[in-house]
């Protein structure tokens, strides 16, 4: 078994995720990881995950690219599939997704509950597994 290892990228500017990233992968990390989170502690900007990790993409070469947890509760399976697809397109094969239920900090502002967040979560992974393993031949089909 090979050990491997992952950087996951703190709150920090653009920049700064930028060439952290590329050091990181330069001094042989396997993969990178962003957050999903929309509420953070302290004054960085909050950036939208797939967008940073796509710009990652076109800046890295070998390393992994994906997050450690996409919330559920904000994002449609739909999207994330699409999003994920999309970062996988673009960085050659190498992206990954972690899904997750959310947590308070990001939903509360929003106005949004956690109602039986393991069934949306469970819903969820079997959305977006399927999103991933359709075809033009045999379309996914969901109902839930």
């Amino acid at each position: 078994m090979k050990l491997k290892f992952g950087y996951s990228i703190s709150w920090s500017s653009f920049e700064e995720i930028t060439s952290r990233s590329i050091e990181a992968e330069k001094f042989g990390f396997d993969s990178i990881w962003y957050h999903d989170h929309l509420m953070i502690p302290g004054n960085a900007p909050v950036l939208e995950s797939f967008s940073v990790l796509t710009a990652l993409a076109t800046k890295t070469n070998h390393c992994k690219i994906g997050q450690s947890v996409v919330d559920t509760s904000r994002r449609h399976p739909a999207t994330i599939a699409h999003s994920t697809l999309t970062l996988n397109h673009i960085s050659n094969g190498r992206a990954f997704v972690g899904l997750g239920a959310g947590e308070s900090m990001n939903l509360v502002p929003l106005g949004l509950n956690m109602k039986k967040p393991l069934k949306r979560l469970r819903e969820s992974i079997q959305f977006v597994k399927g999103v991933f393993n359709a075809t033009k031949n045999s379309p996914f089909n969901f109902s839930g």
